[in-house]
């Protein structure tokens, strides 16, 4: 808690929170929550322009927020982030502490020790700085909340999802004896992890994008698979087994004279159905690609 004074008689008394990582996602969600609740919120992310139109949107609401754009996987940059804040707000009462990790996951058998590295500024480190930074205060005043969102990666481990979650499980097991210290001194610590993806938050972009690369993968499996299914070459595509003596492809017209859609069914798995052509003005002829 910070007190202005404005004139001899007059104080006025505000609570603020720091939100770093302030992401469109789950980041974006806790500082309108507690710009609601009357907190002053200071932004805090590398890119300014989102931040600067989260700051208006809540300005628009009534409530105060700053931005201070930072690259929050300098450890070392930390003290100085920490003497920006308190020139704005004083010392924080709450802060949130969930910013993305850059790379995606790596499988677990390819994590090397310098890929696993550089990981941990991000993901645990930073967070132990702004924590010295700021709980002395807590304690001071037997008030605080040190607030965090992490993957179910941190929980459990899951196939070809490790790298960030190694470093966010040595976050996790630190702030579960930070919460066994502080607790009883009015200082609450909050871990929440999630097994799904946030719409709109940077995983539930990069998961878009992978969702994409699924369907042309997708997409060529079944091209794959039409085209073994047909005994001939034609078309899009082109069988060895099926050519003439010159190269030309070999089309079977008796067997295959149909237009063909595929039903996806699930993983791998797909229904063809049929629907035979009859030409009644043209005569059927072979290409020559020649």
């Amino acid at each position: 808690m910070n007190e202005i004074n404005q004139d001899a008689t007059h104080a006025t008394v505000f609570k603020s929170i720091a939100v770093f990582g302030a992401g469109p996602g789950l980041g974006q969600a806790v500082a309108r929550r507690y710009a609601r609740e009357g907190y002053t919120v200071i932004l805090v992310a590398r890119r300014r322009e989102p931040l600067d139109l989260l700051a208006k949107d809540l300005a628009s609401a009534g409530a105060t927020a700053h931005v201070i754009t930072a690259d929050l996987s300098d450890t070392d940059a930390v003290p100085a982030l920490a003497e920006q804040i308190r020139a704005k707000v004083g010392n924080l009462d709450a802060f949130y502490y969930a910013p993305t990790p850059d790379g995606g996951f790596v499988p677990a058998a390819n994590l090397t020790p310098q890929r696993a590295q550089e990981f941990m500024p991000l993901s645990f480190y930073t967070l132990l700085a702004l924590v010295q930074e700021f709980l002395p205060h807590m304690l001071e005043q037997g008030d605080g909340a040190i607030l965090t969102a992490q993957g179910a990666s941190s929980v459990r481990g899951l196939p070809n999802m490790s790298g960030p979650g190694p470093a966010q499980a040595a976050q996790r097991n630190y702030l579960q004896s930070l919460h066994a210290e502080v607790a009883e001194k009015g200082v609450y610590v909050g871990m929440l992890y999630i097994g799904a993806a946030i719409e709109h938050s940077a995983f539930h972009t990069e998961l878009e994008k992978a969702n994409r690369v699924a369907d042309f993968l997708e997409l060529g499996e079944l091209m794959a698979l039409d085209a073994i299914n047909r005994n001939e070459s034609c078309g899009g595509h082109f069988r060895e087994e099926y050519q003439t003596e010159e190269g030309e492809c070999m089309r079977n017209d008796v067997d295959y004279k149909y237009v063909a859609a595929w039903e996806y069914k699930g993983e791998g798995e797909f229904v063809l159905h049929k629907e035979p052509l009859e030409y009644e003005e043209i005569e059927v002829k072979q290409r020559v690609y020649k």
